[in-house]
């Protein structure tokens, strides 16, 4: 049951990532072509202040999501209505304070734009329409969690799939027809009220025992919850230091335009991230029951096998990415020589990419084990010297100091957060995962440079076949490789007879059926 409950949430979030991938970037190219990168810019960098005005949530989401899987494992509604009633009485109060918060930024945000050629008044309008967005997702959000720790996250999955699908063609006729970027803003708040308005019918239907009940959590359960999010709202600040504010920096210390060329690197290597992660992190909510039996030698074996998952994804896309990114950006899509990165950067940002990707099983070993505060030095330390470093570099080398700021702060948080890992949660040696690691990370280099080269020594005439072939060649070597290495290996057995065996002998049965 765990196991059809994965995989059905990682294909309906494949399915509906792939889509959203693509009426994504068709809607980012009428963005440009209509509207210009200097909105752009404003739009990524106003998406970085309203993370940062939404750590105010501070980790109660990911506390209550923990919290909840315990009494789901043990069928205890009573607690559960009662974390969740705590979690809808939060969430309002989170969504009224991020509103406060936005009217307080307003007067200043014009000093978060360097080279701004727009009316002030208009730009202001922009921003409270973000921050009035964000308020919204608040409201009502909570029911999504329950749906989540309950595995049943590819219903929230397909009633985002719809909306978003409906809400991107909406945009795309309005960028076509009018031009107009508040109309284009008014359909993402229309997107956002009505999702939370049908999950929140979805989420009575589906959990009748939440009509009406009024339950109270006791006192050493609330114990918990607020002792769980006194380390994840530190962790939640600490993110936020990291994750969102290299857009603040480069608007502020190079230029908002060139934040608008950046969000276009961002938005195809996110997508990517999200793509693959929703897939693979299907199985998270599973890892939450698993922490809940217990069982030691189970748990070690998912996060090797979570591991190399994440190795295989990892080093396919960091290949693809570095061969790809640039041709992608100059031939196929926005065709423009100023939207495109020197290729000195474009390696920093897919080496960023790939320890991103593969700190996942650790970022999920500690939100489903609970191991949060032992986390704290090492997220600080990482929030510290990502800042730090990227605004000294930002002055001193400019765009590529920002992200290798990033890089450094990575590199030193990752090797900590793993040791926690492996000592807390494994009960192993952290070692022979370093040196796995470096493994890794060698064999993805050498692929990456393989893999460029032969693709600069195969050179075509016509741009859309040589791009096409330069596919071919990121799809099928780095493949091939790792299937030569690692085709023996228990991980790669465990994914082959979960992921394609367990799925073909469920269409046999269906076809006869």
């Amino acid at each position: 049951m765990r196991q059809r409950a994965s995989i059905l949430n990682g294909i309906t979030s494949l399915i509906s990532q792939i889509t959203m991938i693509i009426l994504g970037f068709i809607s980012r190219s009428f963005f440009i072509r209509t509207l210009g990168e200097e909105l752009l810019g404003i739009s990524g960098t106003f998406t970085n202040v309203i993370n940062i005005l939404s750590v105010t949530e501070l980790g109660i989401g990911g506390a209550i999501t923990f919290c909840l899987y315990k009494p789901i494992y043990e069928d205890d509604k009573e607690k559960i209505a009662g974390i969740m009633n705590l979690f809808r009485k939060a969430y309002f109060i989170i969504g009224t304070v991020v509103f406060v918060a936005g009217l307080c930024v307003l007067p200043f945000v014009q000093y978060l734009l360097k080279d701004y050629t727009l009316d002030l008044g208009y730009i202001r309008l922009i921003f409270m329409m973000y921050v009035v967005n964000t308020t919204l997702s608040y409201y009502l959000a909570h029911c999504r969690t329950l749906f989540f720790a309950s595995q049943r996250n590819y219903i929230v999955t397909i009633v985002d799939f719809i909306a978003k699908t409906l809400m991107q063609i909406g945009q795309i006729v309005i960028l076509l027809k009018t031009r107009n970027f508040t109309l284009y803003l008014s359909l993402m708040i229309i997107y956002t009220v009505s999702t939370n308005l049908i999950i929140h019918q979805l989420y009575y239907k589906n959990f009748s025992f939440m009509k009406g009940n009024k339950a109270v959590i006791d006192p050493s359960t609330k114990e918990e919850v607020f002792s769980i999010i006194k380390y994840l709202a530190i962790n939640s600040l600490v993110s936020i230091g990291v994750f969102s504010t290299d857009n603040l920096i480069i608007s502020s210390i190079i230029g908002v335009g060139v934040v608008g060329i950046y969000s276009n690197y961002t938005m195809i290597i996110q997508n990517i991230q999200t793509l693959f992660t929703s897939l693979l992190n299907g199985v998270v909510a599973s890892l939450g029951n698993m922490m809940a039996e217990g069982d030691d030698e189970r748990i070690n074996k998912i996060f090797n096998i979570y591991d190399f998952s994440y190795y295989i994804v990892g080093s396919f896309t960091t290949v693809s990415l570095f061969c790809m990114l640039n041709p992608f950006i100059h031939t196929i899509w926005i065709r423009k020589d100023e939207y495109v990165l020197p290729i000195i950067i474009v390696v920093v940002l897919c080496l960023n990419h790939y320890m991103i990707l593969k700190r996942q099983p650790v970022w999920q070993y500690q939100n489903t084990s609970g191991v949060f505060r032992y986390f704290l030095p090492y997220s600080f330390m990482e929030m510290v010297v990502n800042l730090a470093v990227s605004i000294i570099l930002a002055k001193t080398i400019g765009l590529i100091g920002v992200f290798l700021g990033s890089t450094i702060a990575y590199i030193l948080s990752w090797i900590g957060q793993t040791w926690v890992i492996h000592q807390r949660v494994l009960k192993r040696n952290a070692f022979p995962y370093y040196f796995k690691q470096v493994v890794y990370i060698v064999l993805t280099a050498v692929m990456t440079a393989g893999v460029y080269a032969l693709d600069q020594l195969v050179v075509i005439a016509n741009p859309y076949l040589d791009f096409f072939t330069t596919m071919c060649f990121c799809a099928l070597v780095p493949n091939l490789i790792n299937l030569l290495l690692f085709c023996r290996t228990p991980e790669f057995s465990y994914l082959k007879e979960t992921l394609i065996t367990k799925v073909l002998d469920r269409f046999r049965k269906k076809d006869n059926a």
